[in-house]
């Protein structure tokens, strides 16, 4: 055991409603602070509520239209000297839905393992509350062992710099690159 360096893409992240109540948002406030404070695309996502959580969702279809093309772009500067750790992932994707997706990356293939235990992040509202971001995600890669502190503006602009890379794959939106363990 020990904390990773991660990226991967976000399939799902919980939030708090009263924790929001707290900070007195409301649901698009909310999704546009997500937005601009960490570069999700909130488009790409469904949103449920669930007892008292929101719970946005990838949606199946940018899963299925996008993630296939995005990892055969990514994968070779990730898995330079290895492509073994991805032709499998690649090979595997081309006939699955997004749910049979989902549930493949839970039987952790080295380049697409389900993690829901990446870090999380904060937005902060009035008297220094805050809420809560949980995530869960497809991790396309890990390193480590590290340490850190803190961790955030470093992600942020690796995310960003993702984001402008590969501009024609909408599933950027859903990207995150995070601590994990």
């Amino acid at each position: 055991m020990g904390t990773y360096i991660g990226m991967g893409i976000v399939h799902k992240i919980v939030v708090s409603k009263n924790e929001m109540d707290e900070i007195e948002f409301d649901l698009e406030q909310l999704k546009e602070n997500i937005n601009q404070k960490f570069y999700f695309d909130m488009e790409l996502y469904d949103v449920h509520e669930v007892d008292n959580y929101y719970i946005f969702l990838l949606k199946g279809n940018v899963i299925e239209k996008d993630l296939k093309g995005f990892l055969e772009e990514i994968y070779p500067s990730l898995y330079r000297d290895d492509e073994e750790d991805y032709n499998e992932v690649l090979k595997k994707l081309e006939n699955l839905k997004a749910d049979e997706i989902i549930e493949y990356s839970k039987t952790k293939p080295l380049a697409l393992q389900y993690d829901k235990y990446c870090y999380s992040d904060y937005l902060y509202g009035i008297f220094g509350r805050s809420v809560k971001l949980s995530y869960e995600a497809m991790t396309i890669s890990s390193e480590g062992k590290v340490m850190v502190e803190t961790f955030g503006n470093h992600a942020n602009f690796f995310k960003a710099t993702i984001i402008k890379a590969y501009p024609k794959y909408k599933i950027t939106g859903a990207f995150k690159i995070y601590v994990t363990g």
